[in-house]
């Protein structure tokens, strides 16, 4: 499948689910805390009527230096990925077994704590069959 087809899924996804995207751009930085080169960052906003969810997101690289703005693929991508779609964040030592993080770290501990609220807000936003479409996109 082309890239603009996954495009033309994250757009017709959006569209079925009547969810909004607003894309806005916050800064150049680093994003990642281990991060060495410089990337645009953006706040999104995803919107419906069931819930609204408003989160960070850094870029690529690649389209930062193309000045290329991220799509509606990238944001749906970066979620499904991000999120753990497909199974509940649970337990914080479920979520380092499963995932590979040390147990005694405050930097897994800080991104379990992102991941777990990230799925907690995409699921807020779509219903059990709307997700399962959502993850058909990638």
């Amino acid at each position: 499948m082309t890239n603009t087809n996954y495009q033309q899924q994250a757009t017709n996804f959006l569209t079925s689910t009547e969810t909004k995207l607003t894309v806005t751009f916050k800064e150049y930085g680093k994003y990642f805390d281990d991060d060495k080169q410089y990337r645009n960052i953006y706040i999104c906003t995803l919107k419906n009527s069931l819930h609204r969810f408003r989160f960070i997101f850094g870029d690529s690289v690649q389209n930062t230096n193309n000045g290329e703005k991220p799509t509606a693929y990238d944001i749906l991508a970066y979620l499904t990925k991000q999120s753990k779609i497909k199974y509940p964040v649970d337990s914080f030592a479920n979520f380092c077994r499963e995932f590979g993080y040390d147990d005694d770290s405050r930097k897994a501990f800080k991104t379990y704590k992102a991941v777990k609220r990230e799925w907690e807000n995409v699921n807020k936003l779509f219903t059990a069959e709307q997700l399962e479409l959502l993850q058909e996109i990638q």
